[in-house]
C-alpha cells in the first residue's frame, strides 16, 4: 500500500517501562498487517529509581518540562506537529501530564479523534478525592477508551461514557517468554544458584517488584519474621529496587535467611523464582499477578484497597490467596500455604492455567481491534 495513503495512529506515552516493550512490538506489527502506522512518542525518564527504562529503535523520543506548583508535580512534553496528521491520538489517562490537555483540545478542534488509555481513576488515592474527581471531569471528553480490564471499564461507563467506545484490553506483558524460560531452567542451575545465595532446604518465599511505600516491605518482613519461626527453615529472596531498597538490604544484612540480590528485568529472574514456592506481596498489586501465574509462583497479597487493576485476575484459593489486612492474618496466610500439602500444587496448578488467559498476545489483538474501532467510527463530537 502506498504509504501516503496509510492511517497513521499515535500513541504518547510519558516513559517506555521494560515491560512495554512486548506490547508495543505486536500492536505495531498487528496494526501494520492492517495498514495502519503506529507512531510511539515518549519521554526519558526524569527520575527512575526502578531501573526499569527502555527503549524502541522506532519509538520518538520527546522532551519535557517538569514543573512544582504547590507541591505537585506536573510534566509538560514538547510534541511534534505531526501528531495532528494522525487520524487517532491515544493518551495515557494521568492529570500530571499538561501537555495532554492541549493535545486534546487542538485534535478535536482538528477533527482528530482522541483516546484515553488507563485505569479509570488513581486505585492508589480515595475514589471521592479531589484528582480522581478532575479525572473524571475530563476522562469522558474523548472519542474512544482502552480499558485495563473489565472493572476499569465498568468505572469509566460510570462517568458517564458509552459501553460500546470501550475496549478493554486486560493488561499484560510478555507470560510465553517467562513460561519457556522456566521450562528451560535446568535442576544444575537451581542447585548452583541455591549455593551461591547459601539457601537451605527450607521452602522459599520471593518478593520481586519496586520498592516504595505502597509495597508496605515492613509490613511484608514483619509477617515473614512469624512465617520463619512458624516454619522450619523457611527463607526469604528479595529482587527490586526503588526509594525503599535500602529497608530491604537493611532488613537482609541482620538477617542470614534473607537475601536481597537487587532489581532484576526479564528472563534473569526467572531461575530465582524457580527455587521459591510463594510469591510474597501484601501491599500494592498490579503486574506482579502475571510473573505469579506464568512462574507457577502463587501470589500471596491482602485485602489492601489501593492495589491497581490487575488484582481482578486473582481469585482467592484459587490461583492466588488474599488475605485480611494485618499482619497477623498474612503471616497465617503464608504459613498456611507453606504447611497444607495440597494446597500449593492446586494454587500452582490454577495460576499457571490462568497465565494462558492473560497474555501480551491477547492484550495486543485486542488493543488492535479497539484501534481499528476507533479510527471507523464516527467522532464523538
Amino acid at each position: 500500500m502506498d504509504r501516503s495513503k496509510r492511517k497513521q495512529v499515535t500513541i504518547i506515552y510519558r516513559m517506555l517501562p521494560q515491560y512495554r516493550v512486548d506490547f508495543f512490538e505486536q500492536l505495531r506489527s498487528m496494526l501494520d498487517a492492517e495498514g495502519v502506522d503506529l507512531n510511539l512518542l515518549y519521554s526519558k525518564a526524569i527520575s527512575n529509581v526502578k531501573k526499569d527504562e527502555a527503549h524502541l529503535p522506532w519509538g520518538t523520543i520527546v522532551p519535557q518540562m517538569k514543573l512544582s506548583i504547590s507541591g505537585k508535580h506536573l510534566l509538560y512534553q514538547r510534541l511534534p506537529k505531526s501528531i495532528y496528521d494522525s487520524s487517532l491520538i491515544i493518551l495515557m489517562q494521568e492529570n500530571k501530564i499538561l501537555s495532554n490537555y492541549v493535545v486534546s483540545f487542538l485534535a478535536r478542534r482538528r477533527g482528530i479523534r482522541v483516546a484515553l488509555w488507563g485505569h479509570g481513576i488513581n486505585f492508589q488515592e480515595q475514589s471521592a478525592g479531589l484528582s480522581n474527581w478532575w479525572k473524571k471531569q475530563y476522562s469522558s471528553k474523548v472519542d474512544w477508551w482502552f480499558a485495563y480490564t473489565d472493572k476499569v471499564a465498568q468505572l469509566v461507563q460510570s462517568m458517564p461514557f458509552p459501553g460500546d467506545r470501550i475496549t478493554v484490553v486486560n493488561n499484560a506483558i510478555d507470560t510465553k517468554s517467562l513460561i519457556k524460560a522456566l521450562g528451560e531452567v535446568s535442576e544444575s542451575q537451581k542447585q548452583a544458584l541455591r549455593e551461591k545465595l547459601g539457601l537451605g532446604p527450607g521452602p522459599v518465599g520471593i518478593y520481586c517488584g519496586g520498592m516504595y511505600p505502597e509495597k508496605r516491605l515492613d509490613f511484608l518482613f514483619e509477617a515473614c519474621e512469624t512465617v520463619r519461626r512458624e516454619v522450619p527453615g523457611f527463607e526469604l529472596i528479595l529482587i527490586g529496587a526503588g526509594p525503599d531498597a535500602r529497608i530491604a538490604e537493611e532488613f537482609a544484612a541482620t538477617r542470614p535467611w534473607v537475601h536481597y540480590v537487587g532489581p532484576m528485568f526479564g528472563l534473569e529472574r526467572v531461575t530465582y523464582f524457580s527455587l521459591a514456592e510463594i510469591f510474597l506481596m501484601p501491599g500494592l498489586v498490579g503486574l506482579a499477578v502475571l510473573d505469579s501465574f506464568a512462574l507457577g509462583t502463587p501470589i500471596v497479597t491482602t485485602k489492601y484497597p489501593f492495589h491497581s487493576p490487575e488484582i481482578d485476575y486473582v481469585t482467592d484459593r484459587q490461583n492466588g490467596l488474599i488475605s485480611d489486612d494485618d499482619v497477623s492474618a498474612y503471616a497465617r496466610a503464608v504459613t498456611g500455604a507453606l504447611t497444607d500439602p495440597g494446597l500449593l500444587p492446586y494454587l500452582r496448578d490454577k495460576a499457571q492455567q490462568s497465565a494462558q488467559t492473560y497474555t501480551v498476545e491477547a492484550m495486543a489483538a485486542k488493543f488492535a481491534a479497539g484501534v481499528l474501532q476507533a479510527i471507523q467510527a464516527p467522532s464523538a463530537g
